[in-house]
C-alpha cells in the first residue's frame, strides 16, 4: 500500500489545472495553500524530534476489531535546510501498522498525506471506485468550495490560533452511484495552525449516518505530544 503519493498528487494536480498561474501561489485557494503549498516542517528543526498523533477509529459500520485507538509517529532524522526535512513515519503500530516509505525532502507534513491516502484506499476497496476518483474530488473541493473558519485550541498548555477547513467532496457529485451510499455525505475537517510545529493539530474523516447519532465511519487524528531531543 503506497501512502505518500497523495500529497504530491494533489499539489501536482492543482499546478497542472492552473498551469498559467503556476508561479503565483495566490492563485490557489487559501485552503490548498495552507495544506499543500506551505512548509509545515520549519519549526521541527532538530534531528531526533518525534511528533506523536493519536489515531481513533469508530463508527456503526466498522467491524468490532476495527474500532480502536492507536498512534502515528513522525520522526525527524535530518534537518536539510530551513524548510526541508528527512525522516520516517510509523503509521499505526503492531498488527495495524501500514507500510510508509521514509521521506528525504519533505516540506509538508507527510502525516497529512498518509491520513488521506489511508482513508481513500479504504473507500476504494469498499466501493470499487478508483482511488483517483476520490483524490480528485477532494482536490477540487479544497480549491473551489472549502469552508474556512478561524479557530483557537490548546495544546501542551499553550493556546494556538489557526484555521479549520471543512470540505464535503461527494455530496453533489452527479456520478456518486459509483460508490457506496454511506460515503455520499462524507466530510473532512482539517484543524491547523501556522504557529504549531508540524502545522497539523487535528484531521477528521466522517461519514455521517442520517438515521443515527453515530456515524457510519469516523477517523480522527489528533496531535498528542512533541518530543524534542
Amino acid at each position: 500500500m503506497k501512502l505518500i503519493p497523495l500529497l504530491t498528487t494533489l499539489a501536482l494536480g492543482l499546478t497542472l489545472a492552473t498551469a498559467a498561474h503556476a508561479d503565483n501561489r495566490d492563485e490557489f485557494s487559501k485552503a490548498n495553500q495552507l495544506l499543500f503549498l506551505t512548509p509545515h516542517m520549519d519549526a521541527l528543526d532538530e534531528s531526533g524530534t518525534q511528533v506523536r498523533y493519536r489515531y481513533e477509529r469508530s463508527g456503526t459500520h466498522q467491524d468490532e476489531d476495527d474500532v480502536f485507538s492507536d498512534h502515528i509517529t513522525l520522526s525527524i532524522t535530518d534537518v536539510l535546510d530551513e524548510s526541508f526535512r528527512a525522516g520516517e513515519v510509523e503509521f499505526l503500530t503492531g498488527d495495524r501498522q501500514r507500510p510508509f516509505p521514509g521521506f528525504r525532502q519533505a516540506r509538508g507534513n507527510p502525516v497529512l498525506a498518509g491520513f488521506l491516502q489511508h482513508d481513500i484506499n479504504r473507500m476504494s476497496q469498499a466501493s470499487g471506485a478508483p482511488v483517483r476518483f476520490f483524490q480528485n474530488r477532494i482536490k477540487m473541493k479544497l480549491e473551489d468550495e472549502p469552508v474556512m473558519e478561524e479557530v483557537s485550541f490548546e495544546f501542551d498548555g499553550e493556546e494556538f490560533n489557526g484555521h479549520q477547513i471543512t470540505v464535503t467532496p461527494y455530496a453533489d457529485d452527479s456520478d456518486r452511484s459509483r460508490y457506496d451510499r454511506e460515503f455520499w455525505d462524507k466530510y473532512y475537517v482539517f484543524t491547523i495552525s501556522e504557529d504549531l510545529p508540524g502545522y497539523i493539530y487535528k484531521l477528521e474523516a466522517v461519514a455521517p449516518n442520517s438515521n443515527a447519532e453515530e456515524p457510519y465511519y469516523k477517523d480522527v487524528l489528533t496531535l498528542e505530544v512533541i518530543d524534542r531531543p
